[in-house]
């Protein structure tokens, strides 16, 4: 059996909520890691509601951890 894939979400709009909603289905599969959004306070919204452990300003702060595994 293979460790969820640990994903970064970049932007916080209407589209990353159906893209969220799809991976929360897998969750086997895979791990929301962080978000991206360059407005801070949506970005820990997001960061609550999906149990994302990091939020980022940048997806250039994103690429930079090594920790996540796609985008």
């Amino acid at each position: 059996m293979y460790d969820p894939v640990k994903i970064c979400v970049v932007g916080c709009g209407r589209v990353a909520k159906s893209h969220l909603a799809g991976m929360l289905e897998i969750p086997s599969k895979v791990k929301i890691e962080a978000v991206v959004s360059r407005d801070q306070k949506k970005g820990e919204e997001f960061q609550r509601a999906y149990a994302a452990h990091k939020v980022y300003n940048t997806l250039e702060q994103a690429l930079a951890d090594p920790e996540i595994e796609g985008v």
